[in-house]
């Protein structure tokens, strides 16, 4: 693929972008899902560029990929039409603040994309005026359902997600395979926080990288980032403190549904202030830039030994359960 795309353009983290500009080398494939997965850019965006690249290249396989991802972005661009995806369609959204799904909602199912925008609008608008938040810490999945006749049961033809803007931002189906090159480049030690991000609850955590940056081999080992943050929601923890495996084949501190976010480059180092609850992240940075190898303990402080009776311990505090409430 002779034509070339702007990284600083489709990845959000400018550090992250400089690494992947001066160390990887993009193939076609990955050329596009660059472009498709940019969590801060629009569907029609992406298209845009898709085309762009469709009319510049002349490699046989690369013109198959991108017309088959330009064809999936027009299908949900135009969902509302009979045409898009050949039936009889409902629209059920589902609405996430900070990466963290709205729970105490009834089920919202529509007969067209645009209704379904609107009515995500609409619960932004009301919750801000109430909460005091910003509008942009909110997004929706939609999933479009069609009736499976035989069986007489809806099934789902696509996933796609929509920013607070009512703007499509990327769908299960064009985001492509893992974007395997994201990767954190920052040394281990180094404080990360993910900031105020609509796909991300607030973290803050200590990183540690099997190989360092400037290794060689840092970029070969899908599994080769940890972060050590303290306990979030849905994840079993140690004295109040997870360690999470940076993966690129799912996002680790969301319940977000099946497409892919690369949540890492959402992730940058922390530079603020410390409150007296955070000083523990100060002091472990200290550690784990004197030595990294504190992680393996860790993780085997944190396996269930043969002197943990787990049975008893649950039945343990359901008696005190019991007790407490009498």
């Amino acid at each position: 693929m002779t034509e070339r795309i702007d990284v600083k353009k489709w990845i959000y983290s400018e550090r992250m972008a400089e690494w992947i500009q001066d160390s990887v080398t993009l193939d076609a494939a990955k050329l596009v899902d660059c472009v498709c997965i940019a969590p801060h850019r629009t569907m029609h965006e992406k298209q845009k560029e898709l085309k762009r690249l469709y009319k510049n290249t002349e490699d046989v396989v690369c013109k198959g990929l991108l017309k088959n991802r330009i064809k999936r972005m027009e299908a949900v661009l135009s969902a509302d039409s009979a045409e898009a995806f050949g039936q009889e369609k409902l629209f059920r959204i589902e609405i996430y603040y900070m990466g963290q799904k709205e729970e105490l909602m009834p089920d919202m199912f529509f007969h067209t994309q645009k209704a379904a925008a609107e009515a995500f609008l609409e619960y932004i608008k009301e919750n801000v005026r109430e909460k005091e938040d910003t509008a942009a810490l909110y997004y929706a999945v939609v999933s479009i359902l069609a009736l499976e006749t035989t069986k007489q049961q809806y099934q789902c033809l696509e996933q796609f997600l929509v920013r607070f803007d009512g703007e499509i931002i990327c769908s299960r189906e064009t985001t492509g395979d893992d974007f395997s090159c994201q990767r954190l480049p920052y040394p281990s030690g180094t404080i990360l926080s993910s900031g105020f991000s609509p796909f991300l609850p607030p973290i803050k955590g200590v990183l540690v990288n099997q190989a360092e940056p400037e290794e060689n081999n840092f970029a070969e080992n899908d599994y080769g980032q940890w972060l050590i943050c303290p306990q979030t929601q849905g994840r079993t923890a140690r004295n109040g403190i997870c360690i999470v495996n940076l993966t690129d084949y799912y996002n680790p501190f969301s319940d977000t549904a099946d497409c892919n976010l690369p949540y890492k480059q959402l992730l940058s180092a922390y530079e603020g202030r410390l409150d007296d609850k955070e000083q523990w992240l100060a002091q472990l940075s200290q550690m784990v830039r004197e030595d990294k190898t504190i992680l393996n303990k860790m993780l085997y402080d944190r396996q269930s030994g043969c002197k943990d009776d787990l049975a008893l311990q649950r039945l343990a505090y359901v008696r005190s359960l019991k007790h407490s409430a009498s």
